[in-house]
This record gives structure tokens, sequence and C-alpha cells, in this order.
């Protein structure tokens, strides 16, 4: 299940037009759901690693995988997350399900298209895709409630060139956007580092 700041509200909106509708299946009428992925509370960098999961550089190393799940408002109608396999090049914040520099682990984004049933296709708004399949990027993670799943939202993901760290517009409403994107990446992991060896250490466990 998502973490609680994952704002979900669903909302139907069939859409008969055929140029809004996927090329692929003209038949297919859209149903429209809406994430409200609000910004980051922290004020800095700092405690913005203290607050989450995990941090790493990471590579995205496959084609998102969208699937439904069950609404959490109570609706019939399904949720969408996307999966995505990334491989860790810097550990800056360490978790379990983290792994360590080399690894490739599973990342659920909330939003994504997928079809539902046999004449329906949920489509999600308020809720923008970043991750390019074999690009750099700088990610804050947090475990599902469950603690079984890494959870990133698009409000924690920059882009990584180089040694330059970029926000996409969604990032760049985050109080420390500037702080991190005026930085050479060097110094950003070293900072990130120091502050993550400050935080308390919470594991959390499976199933509580």
């Amino acid at each position: 299940m998502l973490p609680l700041r994952f704002i979900v509200t669903l909302a139907v909106v069939v859409c008969w037009g055929t140029l809004e509708l996927p090329a692929q299946d003209p038949e297919r009428k859209r149903v429209h759901t809406y994430i409200d992925s609000l910004a980051p509370r922290e004020r800095t960098v700092g405690e913005r690693v203290r607050s989450v999961d995990a941090v790493a550089i990471v590579r995205v190393v496959g084609d998102g995988v969208p699937r439904l799940i069950e609404s959490r408002t109570g609706s019939r109608q399904p949720g969408v997350v996307t999966d995505y396999q990334l491989e860790i090049l810097d550990v800056i914040k360490a978790h379990p399900l983290a792994g360590v520099t080399g690894a490739r682990i599973p990342v659920v984004q909330p939003g994504g298209e997928a079809d539902w049933g046999r004449e329906y296709r949920v489509v999600t708004q308020g809720a923008p895709h970043v991750f390019v399949r074999g690009e750099t990027y700088l990610v804050f993670l947090e475990t599902s409630r469950a603690g079984t799943s890494l959870l990133v939202t698009s409000t924690d993901v920059f882009s990584v060139r180089g040694q330059q760290i970029a926000a996409n517009r969604s990032s760049q409403l985050t109080r420390y956007a500037q702080e991190l994107t005026t930085q050479a990446l060097s110094d950003a992991v070293e900072s990130m580092k120091r502050a993550a060896e400050a935080a308390p250490t919470e594991t959390t466990i499976p199933g509580r």
C-alpha cells in the first residue's frame, strides 16, 4: 500500500473522442485517476535525507511496467502503479531493500496507464513519469506501509549528467531543489552521506 502522503482521488472521465485514445486500441474508453503527489515538507537536502528510508544514485535499466492496484478510496475503479528496475551506482543512505552498489532493485512509482477489463484504460494524471531507460538519477526512496517494497515519486527524482544535478518539473517545486542543483554531484553526495550518518537508524519489519 502507498504512504498516506500520496493522496489519491478517483474520478471517472470517459472520453469517447478517438483522438485521445491509444492508437493500438481505439475502442477502449479512458478512466482518469488523479494523484496529488505533495512536495516533501522538508526545507533542506539534509532534512530530506534523514526523513526517507534510502537515497541512491541509480541507472534505469528497463522500461516501466504498469499494473493495476486496488483503490484505497473504496472505489470499484483500480489505481495504477508502474514498476521500474534500477541499478544502484552509489548508495548514499542504505536500506536492506535498496541493496548495494551494482545491485538491481525493483522500485514502484505511483501512476501510469493500464488496461482494465475489456473496455477501459485507466490513465493517471498528476503523477508524471520522469524515468528514462539508460539515464542516471538521484532518488530519494521510501518503503511501502507494509515495508516490502520501495516507492518513489517524481518529486523525489533528480537527473544526473556528469557532475550536474537537474530537477524535473515536479522536483523543482521542492524547497531544496536549488540547494541540490547548484552543487557538483560529488559535493552533494558527500554532504548527503554525512546527513545519512547522522540520521537515526530505523528498519521497517515487513508485515508490521
